[in-house]
């Protein structure tokens, strides 16, 4: 499966299976949660690789774009981010792991370069989404924000904090985007190893203790996820190799 829609369907293969660890099979077989994880992971990487296409994104602007949507998604549809003992009204420590090591890391920028090396190259002169594509997927994440305090332990401090680092990252994405040539795809064995091996404990788990018990499969994942991150970025600053995305 070639172009866009190859990538597209290689981000979300690669996310269910992440969510498939913390779900389990008991989890999946809910047609409710199945079916709107794969409306969230596909709006969103229909838009992601609208702007890798259309924008030539590296490694950099797709963390960036990563950390945005999933504080967006962190703070409006999970509320995972808040803390009211907090002064900040947030977890900074659930924040970091949610946003940056979760959205950022493991799903956008390795779920793009897995999506890339095991689904078909991509088509960068493909058709892009138009304003009715990019309506459509907005409108599905921007729901989310009927939960407005809503969430147990939101406050309006926390949502401050949380809107201005989407407002930050945002302003930082678009003044980091000025790249006008075509990023040449690069496959890397480890890489490759560090998926497959990501993949396989993520079916393994999820079929396993992921049904069985919701909380220690993620507790395992908070666990393994942080592992996971700090050999991605040992990796990327040893080899000096950005990661295709």
């Amino acid at each position: 499966m070639r172009g866009h829609l190859g990538i597209v369907a290689g981000g979300v293969f690669f996310n269910l299976v992440c969510e498939f660890w913390v779900h389990g099979l008991v989890g999946f077989l809910n047609p409710v949660l199945t079916g709107s994880l794969v409306l969230l992971y596909a709006t969103y990487f229909l838009m992601l690789e609208d702007l890798v296409a259309g924008r030539y994104l590296g490694e950099g602007q797709v963390l960036l774009a990563g950390i945005v949507f999933g504080l967006w998604h962190e703070t409006f549809t999970t509320g995972s981010v808040f803390k009211p003992s907090s002064p900040i009204g947030v977890e900074p420590v659930v924040m970091f792991i949610s946003s940056v090591i979760w959205w950022g890391v493991m799903q956008s920028v390795v779920g793009l370069y897995f999506a890339n090396r095991f689904f078909g190259a991509r088509d960068w002169e493909h058709r892009r989404l138009g304003k009715l594509g990019w309506g459509l997927c907005l409108l599905f994440s921007l729901q989310a924000a009927s939960t407005f305090m809503k969430m147990e332990g939101s406050s309006f401090v926390g949502y401050a904090v949380c809107l201005s680092i989407i407002v930050a990252v945002v302003l930082l994405f678009v003044f980091y985007t000025g790249s006008s040539a075509v990023h040449e795809f690069r496959r890397s064995r480890f890489l490759d190893i560090l998926v497959v091996v990501h993949l396989a404990l993520c079916l393994v788990i999820g079929a396993t203790i992921g049904s069985a018990s919701n909380l220690v499969s993620t507790i395992a994942f908070v666990v393994w996820s942080v592992v996971f991150g700090a050999i991605v970025a040992v990796y990327r600053f040893k080899s000096n190799t950005p990661i295709s995305v």
